[in-house]
């Protein structure tokens, strides 16, 4: 009986279910239910399966903190009810976290994800462009959206006609009538262009903007100065307001990365005016504790998916126990409850950008054999009938009534299962024929040879069973006398 409520299935059945919606760059809103008390990476794989979505490592979840309505990362390590304070359902939006190389992104899926992210990102203002690059730009959007440009603007129309002809939505902050002639002439040139290949080109072009894969907080500099830090790609950067660079930090002159209850604080290696190198010490306030620690932490996970060769087990098991979870480890170990304990990590980078790029690629490499041989399995011809493939009751099939494919697979394993059998292989076979002094067995092949060891073998074993009756006969006979 105990077994039987303990069985996996009404396992799952027992675990309450919660709420989950989460949005798209593009504000498509996928729902579905989870465990109440599942972790992030669940969520992640949920979503990321609903997309089709193998490279997850390149992506994450945010939610909206309720006191400051900061975003902030999901930490797919923890539980999501321990992150989250309002009450299902929860809400959460993905965006990509870390922008790898375009050439390095192997699915489709995945790129239409990050054109998503950086199409809604040029929307909002976040990417600073300049006059020129928004018809470069906009004409690589119009054309992954909408394909080759099928009507042309004509010069004497008003600008809202211009507009209304092309059909082009909005693309920047700052739109007008120039910047819809700019790319209705540069969406001209890219007539033909797969939408795919517009999105690769898009993504090329956004990759040397400004701000590009920095995730920017405002923060306060020990001094005074109001600032930006901007954390992402390779290094650290620091602007004023006035978007004017303070500092570039890259990661591999980090030594130290601390936080505190109001600040964050990087200690890293540099050159003074004696090109002398010496550490230097930048102190950020910020104004609360999670923002501090949201800091600290992606600093942490792009170093490591940027710059190591692998995780290391410092990154992976940094993590630190809450007084309730040390109260309930406590009561574990004095009651014997079985009371799952487990501590709060810090970080939850996985796999670092090498590793994410080959786990890919095995995984697809996977689904494509596996799908190769599902179609060769309802593809292949139905086997032969077994009346056409036995010769009489033997359970050997002919040679003269198989297919030559058939032959050769078939018969190996016949071959290999008598070897087997009687403990002789191909290569003992040859050798015991010619140590044999018979010439009609050394010249016969290994088949007949085995055969004939076999009716051999048979025979000795009927002798000598017969031989041991006779003895046995003979023991009673002279018991009864």
């Amino acid at each position: 009986m105990e077994d039987v409520l303990n069985a996996p299935g009404l396992e799952a059945i027992r675990r309450k279910m919660a709420d989950f919606m989460v949005t798209l760059p593009n504000h498509i809103a996928y729902s579905f239910q989870l465990p109440y008390d599942c972790k992030g990476q669940e969520c992640l794989d949920k979503i990321c399966d609903i997309l089709g979505i193998i490279e997850s490592d390149y992506f994450g979840l945010k939610f909206t903190e309720r006191q400051t309505g900061w975003k902030i990362w999901l930490n797919n390590r923890q539980e999501v009810r321990h992150q989250i304070t309002s009450r299902p359902p929860y809400q959460l939006t993905l965006w990509v976290k870390y922008y790898t190389d375009i050439n390095l992104i192997l699915q489709p899926t995945t790129l239409d994800a990050f054109f998503m992210t950086v199409k809604r990102q040029i929307k909002e203002g976040s990417l600073f462009l300049q006059d020129a690059q928004k018809g470069t730009i906009g004409a690589f959007i119009a054309q992954a959206e909408l394909g080759d440009i099928s009507e042309v603007g004509t010069s004497g129309g008003s600008g809202t006609e211009t507009q209304t002809q092309y059909g082009y939505p909005e693309y920047f902050p700052e739109w007008n009538v120039g910047i819809v002639k700019n790319i209705a002439d540069e969406h001209k040139k890219l007539r033909g262009m797969p939408s795919i290949e517009a999105k690769r080109h898009l993504l090329r072009h956004a990759s040397d903007l400004f701000r590009f894969g920095l995730e920017m907080t405002k923060v306060m500099i020990s001094d005074g100065q109001r600032a930006m830090i901007g954390i992402g790609g390779g290094a650290i950067h620091v602007f004023d307001i006035q978007w004017n660079y303070i500092k570039r930090i890259p990661y591999n002159h980090l030594t130290t990365v601390l936080y505190g209850i109001d600040n964050f604080t990087v200690q890293f290696k540099t050159r003074n005016q004696q090109q002398e190198i010496v550490e230097q010490r930048m102190k950020f306030i910020v104004p609360t504790t999670a923002i501090a620690k949201s800091l600290f932490r992606a600093t942490t996970e792009n170093q490591t998916f940027f710059l190591h060769p692998t995780v290391n087990d410092d990154v992976r098991n940094h993590a630190h126990m809450p007084s309730m979870a040390k109260c309930k480890r406590l009561f574990k170990q004095l009651l014997k409850l079985n009371i799952k304990v487990e501590p709060r990590y810090y970080f939850d980078v996985a796999r670092t950008k090498h590793e994410a790029y080959t786990y890919a690629w095995q995984r697809l490499h996977q689904v494509n054999q596996e799908e190769m041989n599902n179609s060769a399995r309802t593809e292949a011809p139905p086997p032969p009938s077994t009346a056409n493939n036995i010769t009489g009751d033997s359970d050997v099939y002919s040679p003269s009534t198989v297919p030559t494919s058939c032959t050769s697979s078939s018969g190996m394993q016949a071959k290999s299962k008598l070897n087997l059998f009687w403990g002789l292989s191909q290569s003992s076979c040859d050798l015991a024929k010619e140590l044999l002094p018979d010439s009609q067995l050394a010249e016969s092949s290994s088949e007949e040879f085995l055969s004939a060891f076999v009716v051999g073998k048979g025979e000795q074993e009927g002798s000598r069973r017969r031989r041991k009756g006779r003895w046995k006969g003979r023991d009673r006979q002279r018991r009864r006398s």
